[in-house]
């Protein structure tokens, strides 16, 4: 009977041992992997703030740069205009014998002909070298793109997008009037470029700040004042348009197709994301579309069209299909 007793309280008390340690090495395991869970989850966001600041910078960096390119075509357009002939003149003929070829072949049949370049307008002589075509390429804008069109799914993609391009299609109007056009009216009750552009801010600072927490109609908006007092500068216009579009992209970054379902409010009233994403696109499409024709009207006969100009459908047709242009 004792020994009975005996192995029972030994077999009881190894049961009870390697219970406990089994208890023991599993409530380990559990601490590990919340802590391995709660690494990975700052891990992936430490991640997400990188691309989200290098996405910040590339947007930021990238519209400057277009705006760059063309104010120098702007700037030097009168020198190349002056100076094309006897640049050409000179290159021409040297290259010529120095390679055996003729104009029309090798490196020079790469230019395009001279009635397609806008410097040269009035110039007679052969084909434009290869460093002034891809000067041209660069005048005659980058909402023409060389980059095909990327096929997407995603509706938030999509219409990030579509913004971009617009903002593009604002910034290459504006960079062809002269500082005192961005001010200038039609007529006394119309709005100028200025005007607009303070206006779209207005309306993207009330809209996109804290855009899935808060009504995007915001309490201290005035909106009449939006059409009142417009910078004067273009410093201070292209200073309000790029801290403005900042928001909205920043705003449009963290969003996936699976918010767009999601319920916000705007004056009260009740929009899914969807909804007010597709509010903003044809709102801003509108106006941009004011910029660009009003641009048009003070730029005279120095406008250089922003997308197909007129006559050249077919050619644009067949650059497409070339994939030596895209649609947006």
């Amino acid at each position: 009977m004792r020994l009975k007793r005996l192995r029972c309280n030994l077999a009881v008390r190894l049961l009870e041992q390697n219970l406990d340690s089994t208890f023991r090495f599993f409530e380990l395991f559990l601490t590990l992997s919340r802590e391995f869970h709660a690494f990975l989850e700052k891990f992936h966001r430490i991640i997400q703030r990188k691309v989200w600041t290098f996405q910040a910078l590339y947007h930021f960096f990238e519209p400057h740069e277009r705006f760059f390119e063309i104010a120098l075509a702007l700037r030097f357009r009168g020198f190349i205009d002056s100076r094309a002939h006897l640049i050409w003149s000179g290159l021409a003929v040297p290259i010529s014998r120095c390679t055996g070829l003729s104009e029309r072949k090798g490196i020079l049949a790469q230019a395009t002909e001279p009635q397609q370049w806008p410097y040269t307008r009035g110039l007679s002589f052969g084909p434009q070298p290869a460093w002034l075509g891809r000067l041209h390429a660069q005048w005659r804008g980058s909402t023409i793109s060389s980059v095909p069109l990327e096929f997407t799914t995603s509706y938030v993609k999509d219409s990030t997008d579509l913004l971009r391009y617009y903002k593009r299609l604002a910034e290459q109007a504006i960079a062809q009037v002269s500082d005192d056009a961005l001010t200038a009216t039609l007529e006394p009750e119309s709005n100028s470029i200025a005007i607009i552009v303070k206006h779209l801010t207005g309306n993207m600072r009330s809209r996109w700040t804290n855009f899935l927490t808060e009504d995007g109609e915001k309490p201290d908006r005035n909106r009449d004042a939006e059409f009142d007092t417009p910078p004067q500068t273009r410093a201070e216009i292209m200073a309000m348009w790029e801290s403005a579009w900042k928001m909205v992209f920043d705003e449009l970054a963290p969003l996936t197709d699976d918010d767009l379902g999601r319920t916000i409010r705007i004056r009260g009233e009740r929009h899914s994301v969807m909804q007010a994403i597709n509010r903003q696109v044809a709102h801003y499409a509108y106006h941009i579309g004011q910029i660009v024709y009003l641009a048009k009207h003070f730029s005279s006969g120095r406008w250089t069209a922003l997308t197909i100009p007129r006559g050249k459908s077919a050619d644009f047709n067949s650059r497409v299909g070339a994939g030596l242009a895209s649609q947006r």
